[in-house]
């Protein structure tokens, strides 16, 4: 399967970076220039329209991750790739990412995508599918936040394309919505993570300690992060309704039922590879 990683052309330690953690893993990827926020104009050619999806208006920096997303989506379909495994160029491997990814080509799972990676924050996932190597595949039934590391097929790509034309949503939580008709599958344990989303006590292990690596022009860079309107006061009330009565309909009822028809309800666990490193290798 082709790995494809999403990268900057300005931080090209960050691309090194991948490519020794995915090699490591047993894996070889293409790198993928990423739109640049911080070029003049680059949010201008892109499908961005405010207030035409879930959020009210994007940052310049959502804007070029989402349409960095986007464009690789693009790719997958001019290619005519059955599928792809994409990454964001922070991506920490974790036990059994490779066998992960094998399975997942072999096509004997349907799926349009299939998440890799944890935040390690709660997530609500139906009963098994499938198991192999180690990891148990369950349908994703909420929004889940990350899209730094995933398997997408073809039929996938063409759709999250026609639904992004145009976009106003941040990535995870676009790729990740459930849909009728949309099948997302979430691996369990994770078979990968972002930098920023290990602890410190993993990040010591691995000897992850570089700014450059670990941190994120997303939420640093006031530049890339001007204040955004968040949209009218009715706008934001409906949001506001629509989330707390979701959220309490499932802790009151949805989530009793799920667990008890074999679901899950909690955080999903991952483990880094410790061949990943920026040069180091343990014990050594």
């Amino acid at each position: 399967m082709k790995c494809l990683v999403i990268n900057l052309d300005r931080v090209p330690a960050r691309w090194r970076f991948m490519q020794e953690g995915l090699r490591a893993a047993g894996l070889e990827a293409e790198r993928f220039a990423a739109v640049d926020a911080a070029m003049p104009g680059a949010a201008n050619d892109t499908h961005y329209r405010p207030h035409s999806g879930d959020r009210w208006e994007l940052t310049d920096s959502l804007v070029a991750c989402f349409e960095s997303h986007r464009r690789v989506w693009q790719l997958m379909v001019e290619r005519d790739l059955a599928a792809a495994a994409i990454f964001e160029d922070d991506i920490v491997a974790g036990e059994g990412l490779k066998a992960a990814i094998d399975w997942l080509d072999q096509g004997t799972a349907a799926f349009d995508v299939a998440k890799l990676d944890t935040a390690r924050r709660q997530l609500r996932l139906g009963p098994v599918t499938a198991e192999a190597d180690g990891v148990a595949w369950r349908p994703l039934l909420s929004g889940a936040a990350s899209a730094a590391a995933y398997v997408l097929t073809q039929a996938g790509a063409r759709k999250l394309l026609a639904w992004s034309d145009p976009f106003c949503d941040h990535t995870d939580d676009f790729v990740f919505r459930p849909r009728p008709g949309f099948r997302i599958l979430q691996a369990v344990p994770a078979v990968a993570a972002q930098a920023m989303f290990l602890t410190a006590e993993e990040r010591d292990r691995l000897d992850l300690a570089d700014p450059a690596i670990v941190g994120s022009e997303r939420s640093s860079d006031r530049r890339l992060n001007r204040r955004t309107n968040r949209g009218p006061l009715w706008y934001r009330l409906r949001k506001e309704l629509r989330r707390s009565g979701r959220k309490l309909s499932q802790r009151l009822f949805a989530d009793k039922t799920l667990v008890t028809r074999g679901g899950f309800v909690g955080i999903v666990d991952f483990t880094p590879d410790e061949r990943q490193t920026t040069g180091h290798q343990p014990g050594g």
